[in-house]
């Protein structure tokens, strides 16, 4: 079956032939414009990626709006060399008339607007349409990717600005090139949204876990709205809205008998910040910095008595504003320090006049980071339980543990011991789909 997305791919791969020239990939040359930057485009499907490995070129699908409003006629006639390849129409300027798009070969556009006046731009070779877009701002967007040399393509987007287009710019720090070897898309959903999205699987149905781009008032392309899509990529050019009860995800089997391990707890603190325990108590856990380091505390009862830790100088501190819930050994602040790949993590709880760290075990993984066995990760539910999962061989599935520390009477000795234990508990095998919303598990 042939489908859009395969039409537009063949031919990319057949305009990158001479793709070869950095400058090719420049911005819209505008006076007082913004920086070229780029945008999120996730990577395309595993179906594609046999043929697009071997050009290292990506493309997604078209999706044209039609608005219903009178077209517009050209502002005059196109250029001789000026081939139209593609077209479309919708308000780009914001003035509430349509105007008129069309895109003409190695990504020359021509813009003829409603009130009678256009332009031409060249946004460089090898660009693709998805769409026009709604991004938020007064006027549509052109939405659109383009070659990123051996890396693929990155998907961008252009606002019509006076007599000319500005190419939005990417998150400070962010760079969005692709990579040809994992499984992501962009497109222009039906309600005219950019979307960039993750696929879970390269199994033919999957679900996508998606991104709906945005643009702010420094005209700075940020992640808005995040959903789950399912795509049939055997019958749908772009993912679909799923529908009620549907899911292309992980079958994760029963969660009877589990804990409930999602969702997983979101927020956190870093220096300088604090936060009322949500129990209702009125303590308080903050986090300040103390000469090079951190200061750790817990404000509690009537008194305010409190309790602190000095943490060492080194990588940012986050503080998790879920406590754990311990039993005996009262409750338990998360602390987390991200460190390159690995994040190494620390359960806190009162002993004496102080904070004290429980000592993890060795032999089962905590924090966050890889190892022979597989990779493993540690995260707070909501229902205030400490769990680490470790990746097995077969995608999905992982080998999970949930923590305690030991306290008075459950081998930790009196309050005053300043020793506490991190214990694991085996949870035992657990199908996970962290794609889904809510993330879905169960015993496989």
């Amino acid at each position: 079956m042939s489908t859009r997305t395969e039409d537009r791919l063949v031919a990319a791969l057949a305009a990158r032939a001479d793709l070869v020239q950095p400058d090719h990939l420049s911005a819209t040359g505008l006076p007082d414009v913004a920086a070229p930057a780029t945008v999120h485009h996730l990577r395309r499907p595993a179906a594609l990626l046999a043929v697009a490995a071997a050009c290292a070129a990506v493309v997604t699908t078209v999706a044209v709006l039609q608005p219903d409003s009178a077209d517009p006629q050209p502002a005059g006639p196109p250029a001789v060399d000026f081939t139209v390849v593609d077209e479309a129409r919708g308000d780009l300027d914001g003035d509430g008339s349509a105007d008129l798009v069309r895109f003409g070969e190695g990504g020359r556009v021509r813009v003829d607007l409603g009130s009678g006046t256009g332009f031409d731009e060249e946004l460089g070779r090898g660009f693709a349409f998805l769409g026009l877009a709604d991004l938020g701002a007064s006027g549509l967007a052109i939405a659109g990717d383009l070659p990123d040399g051996d890396q693929g393509t990155v998907t961008s987007a252009w606002l019509v600005v006076g007599a000319g287009l500005v190419r939005a710019s990417a998150p400070d720090g962010e760079y969005v090139g692709n990579s040809v070897d994992a499984l992501s898309v962009a497109w222009v959903d039906d309600a005219g949204r950019l979307v960039t999205g993750q696929l879970a699987s390269d199994d033919r149905r999957t679900n996508v876990y998606g991104t709906v781009r945005v643009i702010d008032d420094l005209g700075v392309l940020t992640a808005g709205e995040q959903d789950v899509w399912c795509w049939d990529r055997g019958t749908q050019d772009e993912p679909r809205p799923c529908a009620p009860g549907q899911s292309y995800g992980l079958d994760v089997g029963s969660a009877d008998g589990l804990p409930t391990l999602f969702p997983e707890s979101e927020g956190s603190i870093g220096s300088g910040e604090s936060f009322d325990v949500a129990d209702g108590s009125g303590d308080v856990v903050g986090l300040a910095p103390q000469g090079s380091g951190y200061r750790l505390t817990l404000t509690y009862g009537a008194a305010a008595q409190v309790l602190g830790a000095t943490l060492p100088a080194g990588d940012p501190v986050a503080v998790d504003t879920t406590l754990l819930a311990l039993g005996q050994a009262g409750s338990g602040i998360v602390v987390e320090r991200e460190s390159g790949d690995a994040t190494a993590v620390s359960v806190y709880v009162g002993r004496g006049d102080g904070l004290v760290a429980a000592q993890a075990p060795s032999g089962t993984p905590f924090g966050n980071g890889f190892s022979a066995d597989g990779d493993y990760h540690t995260w707070v539910s909501e229902t205030g339980t400490l769990y680490t999962r470790q990746a097995l061989a077969t995608e999905g599935h992982y080998r999970v543990w949930s923590w305690q520390v030991t306290g008075p009477g459950e081998g930790g000795g009196s309050p005053d011991d300043l020793t506490p234990a991190l214990v694991p508990t085996e949870v035992g095998e657990v199908c996970i789909d962290l794609t889904a919303v809510p993330v879905a598990f169960g015993t496989c």
